[in-house]
């Protein structure tokens, strides 16, 4: 029996170190992406307000894109995904673009994943016969 006197036992709950940082909807390091973008996107105002006396419509305007790119990729490529997904989609889209460019000939240094289209192997004995 404990010296508490009652037999109870008593058993650590920290769930602190098992949880992630919440703000939103965005958990974890998306948070620090967040915090980025918003960084960026005051920035951007900074600029174009101070710099290059755009109104202030002009200004806002211009430095919501930032955040939007920032919104974007968090929500459709970070949130709730496995870790490594915006890294492989973006790796997936680099080589669907390169097999395009080098489908429209633009592309002349082909890399190893898109080899040449080729045509149907002509074999001689599939050939009809010309006639002389």
């Amino acid at each position: 029996m404990n010296r508490t006197g009652d037999g109870r036992r008593y058993h650590e709950a920290n769930a602190g170190r098992d949880s992630k940082p919440v703000i939103f909807i965005f958990e974890g390091n998306n948070v620090l992406w967040m915090v980025l973008g918003c960084g960026l996107a005051l920035l951007v105002f900074r600029v174009t307000h101070g710099c290059f006396a755009w109104s202030l419509g002009e200004s806002l305007a211009a430095s919501l894109v930032p955040l939007t790119i920032f919104t974007l990729y968090v929500v459709l490529l970070k949130s709730g995904k496995p870790k490594s997904f915006d890294r492989e989609f973006g790796e997936w889209g680099i080589i669907r673009l390169r097999q395009a460019l080098d489908d429209l000939g633009w592309l002349r240094n082909r890399p190893y994943f898109a080899p040449r289209k080729s045509t149907a192997a002509r074999r001689p004995q599939s050939q009809p016969n010309k006639p002389s």
